[in-house]
C-alpha cells in the first residue's frame, strides 16, 4: 500500500504529532496527552509523490510500531488511543 507525504503527514497530525523545525529539517513530534515525547518522525522537504518502501520503514521506525501498525495508523484504522497503547507496550 503506497501513501503520499500529504497523507502521512495528515494523518499523524490527527493522532498527535505536531510540527517542529530544527535548522533545515520538519519533524513531526508525538503529544502524548499534552507531553511532548522522544517519538519523532523527520520528513525532507522534496515532493508529495508516493513514498517508496525504504521510506515507509524508516518511518516505522521512527514511529516505534511495526509496518501493520505504521500502515493502519496512516490509513486511519489504528485510532490515537491504539497508537498510544502499542508505543507504551514497547516503553515509550
Amino acid at each position: 500500500m503506497a501513501f503520499t507525504k500529504r497523507e502521512i503527514i495528515k494523518s499523524l497530525t490527527k493522532k498527535g504529532f505536531r510540527k517542529e523545525r530544527s535548522g533545515k529539517h520538519v519533524f513531526y513530534r508525538f503529544f502524548k496527552n499534552g507531553i511532548k515525547t522522544d517519538i519523532r518522525v523527520m520528513f525532507s522537504h522534496g515532493s508529495n509523490q508516493d513514498i517508496g518502501r525504504e521510506l515507509e520503514s524508516r518511518l516505522t521506525r521512527q514511529c516505534k510500531i511495526s509496518r501493520k501498525s505504521f500502515q493502519g495508523l496512516v490509513s486511519c484504522e489504528v485510532f490515537s488511543s491504539d497508537y498510544i497503547r502499542l508505543v507504551e507496550a514497547k516503553g515509550y
